[in-house]
């Protein structure tokens, strides 16, 4: 059996999940922007450029691009605002290549910031596009459709291929994040399209791994395979480390599918070894922890404990506090299955220790600090975030107080059903006492009728001078004093104590037959043999609870149908149930409510 860690995970490459695409003013938005973008002056190139940050942005050097800007931004105040929004959008880039999402998030704040104060289109396409790229990576799905909106309608408005395919594959990455893998393909086959079309060498890799990825969530691991060995050849050739990583990722992903271990080992290794040589130690610890939840699976709890210490010893270089703990839930299983239990206890304890520090600690300050290190105006931040928190409390205001009103009403709606089902129950047991004893008083009177009709001399009725009676009394009065005979042998001998009993020992016993049986149950009583069986059996069982209950001993219910002359538990509930309305168990309760109440 496969061992289950603290914290089951499974590092993915795929993108990020969003929220479903529907917004309720998302139309009038699309409008009224696309408006305003027809509005912006259109400028066919970039006036601003700065050649060796744009060398190293071709060359994937990332790091150095971010240090290089970094250092402008800060040390350089006369910079006007279209060399700050071109140096702006260029960081926020950079940091979402080395998949920093907050930290660009933040910069991308500050280009949209920047772009209302600038004139050069191109420079606010750039930041729509960062801000676009940034919320689809970050999960805030409506933010990043509309940001995409805006980047294709200026696009197609001024036939600028390269913006259109930057605007459908992010368009194709949030289909994908919603499970609309089918549209997904699509956008990504066009964007795939115009790649070729311009010849953008730099991109070949890039619209390559997105029609993989998109195949790999449609389940057609050939054509996920297909895509991602094309990409990973051009990656490869031009030397694009950080799409390897994720190319190579995404196919260990494919043979994790295809079920191929051997497959899939190999490729998470080829991507921790280009992790390795770039420096990408997030990359690496993630990978370390991929690998060492794949050795758990194969129930190499040795080769996990490896691969989980090097994940560690990475992740103490560069903190990642989530990570740590989905590390320390493995190594925590891998010990104990190995029967080292201190190690296991200690990894335990790391695991909760890091779960409590996390959930502590407060993530707005240190973005608070960045924003102060990149001179992100903290105010407006500040009052949005206020805002935010406002409107969070005042919706969790509401469904706090939806909840409550609707616990309140079921809380009432409960009380009152019990309230009725009582009453009800009650009047149906008072109902039952009246039936006894209008029984009662039935009984007396046939028996005096039967002692009138037979005592010699006892005036009209009397079957000494039956042959002055009429033939219609006489014949009621046969079938009264039958149905008489009837009562008086169930009452004295207990037949229907009798799960066997049937019509036909009783019509032998009274020295009848069935039909003329039949016709005095029916025209004394207005029931049928079976009926007038089940109804001695439960007023039997009913005589019995009663007793047991005021004389205080022990009932029990589940064996009372015997004694009451039923073949089984289920033909006694029926039948108790049919007769009183009431089941045992609500009778007996009614009898001990009566009890307490004294009567």
């Amino acid at each position: 059996m496969q061992p289950k860690n603290l914290f089951t995970f499974r590092p993915n490459y795929k993108r990020m999940r969003m929220y479903p695409i529907k917004s309720p003013c998302f139309l009038t938005l699309v409008f009224v922007y696309g408006f305003l973008i027809l509005t912006i002056p259109g400028i066919a190139q970039k006036t601003i450029s700065d050649t060796n940050v744009e060398r190293m942005m071709n060359q994937c050097r990332f790091k150095e691009v971010s240090k290089l800007i970094t250092a402008k931004l800060k040390g350089n105040s006369a910079l006007d605002i279209d060399h700050r929004l071109y140096y702006s959008n260029r960081l926020s880039i950079a940091q979402f290549r080395l998949r920093n999402v907050d930290s660009a998030l933040v910069v991308a704040f500050e280009s949209l910031a920047l772009s209302t104060k600038s004139k050069d289109s191109t420079l606010i396409v750039d930041a729509w596009k960062a801000m676009a790229y940034c919320y689809n990576h970050a999960g805030h799905l409506d933010s990043a459709l509309y940001f995409t909106e805006k980047m294709m309608f200026y696009g197609e408005r001024n036939h600028d291929d390269k913006l259109t395919r930057n605007a459908l594959a992010s368009m194709a990455t949030i289909l994908s994040q919603n499970k609309r893998y089918e549209d997904a393909l699509l956008y990504n086959r066009k964007a795939n399209q115009l790649t070729m079309k311009l010849k953008d060498s730099s991109n070949f890799a890039s619209g390559k791994y997105n029609l993989g990825l998109t195949f790999l969530n449609l389940n057609q691991t050939d054509s996920c395979l297909f895509y991602l060995n094309q990409a990973a050849l051009i990656a490869e050739k031009l030397h694009v480390s950080d799409h390897l990583i994720y190319i190579y990722g995404t196919m260990a992903d494919c043979y994790l599918q295809l079920k191929k271990d051997k497959e899939r080992k190999k490729y998470l290794l080829m991507a921790n070894a280009i992790a390795e040589k770039i420096g990408n130690k997030q990359f690496l610890a993630m990978g370390y922890s991929n690998l060492t939840h794949g050795a758990l699976d194969e129930h190499n709890y040795n080769e996990a404990i490896v691969y989980g210490q090097k994940a560690l010893d990475l992740l103490r270089l560069q903190p990642l506090p989530v990570l740590k703990m989905k590390v320390d839930s493995m190594m925590y299983v891998s010990y104990k299955q190995t029967g080292k239990f201190p190690e296991a206890f200690a990894f335990l304890e790391s695991y909760m220790f890091e779960k409590e520090k996390l959930m502590s600690e407060n993530q707005t300050e240190k973005l608070n600090e960045l924003v102060v290190e990149l001179q992100v105006p903290e105010k407006d931040l500040t009052i949005a975030n206020q805002k935010l928190d406002i409107t969070r409390k005042k919706l969790n205001m509401r469904v706090l107080t939806l909840v409550v009103v609707i616990v309140l009403l079921l809380l009432c709606g409960q009380f009152i059903f019990i309230l009725k089902t009582r009453k009800f129950r009650n009047t149906l047991f008072i109902k039952e006492k009246d039936i006894d004893r209008q029984t009662m008083e039935i009984h007396t009177w046939l028996k005096w009728r039967q002692n009138e009709t037979t005592q010699p001399g006892a005036g009209i009725g009397s079957i000494a001078h039956a042959e002055d009676i009429p033939d219609d009394v006489a014949v009621f009065n046969s079938k009264t004093f039958l149905f008489t005979e009837l009562r008086e042998v169930f009452d004295t001998q207990k037949l229907f104590l009798d799960p066997e009993l049937n019509l036909k020992t009783v019509t032998r016993i009274l020295g009848t037959n069935q039909k003329y049986l039949y016709q005095a149950i029916s025209e004394n009583s207005d029931t049928n043999f079976r009926s007038f069986l089940n109804r001695y059996r439960v007023d039997e069982a009913k005589k019995t609870i009663e007793q047991k209950i005021r004389g205080k001993e022990e009932l029990n219910l589940s064996e009372l149908y015997a004694s009451s002359g039923f073949h089984s538990p289920v033909s006694f509930y029926r039948a108790f149930k049919s007769v009183t309305g009431l089941t045992p168990k609500d009778y007996a309760a009614e009898i001990r409510n009566e009890v307490r109440k004294g009567i």
